[in-house]
């Protein structure tokens, strides 16, 4: 996505299985809409928690960012502000295996 543009980030996922193999086994899993993000930014970093069968996302928003480098603050900002969200991994039977990623919760973390 590109924040200049209100576009959101998106998730890819690739199996395990096939990520030596070429492009075609790459699948759009979603897309960082708003709700639950507060704003169009940055998605910098995901990890997954096994045990709990969640997705962790780590997301900046409010600070432009042209070609890597930190330009100036979106109007209405006056700091970035870094977030932090949790999504359970829910599956078609409502249970948290692989499936859909559904909004738990968000933490400010500045």
């Amino acid at each position: 996505g590109d924040a200049d543009r209100n576009e959101p980030d998106d998730l890819w996922f690739v199996p395990k299985e096939t990520l030596l193999n070429n492009a075609t086994y790459i699948s759009h899993e979603m897309t960082f809409d708003l709700p639950p993000f507060r704003d169009y930014g940055e998605i910098e970093g995901i990890d997954f928690n096994s045990d709990t069968n969640q997705m962790i996302v780590l997301a900046n928003r409010g600070m432009r960012i042209v070609l890597g480098m930190p330009q100036d603050y979106y109007p209405g900002y006056t700091r970035e502000i870094h977030e932090l969200y949790v999504f359970n991994i829910i599956d078609e039977n409502g249970s948290t295996t692989d499936g859909t990623y559904e909004s738990e919760q968000y933490l400010l973390v500045y």
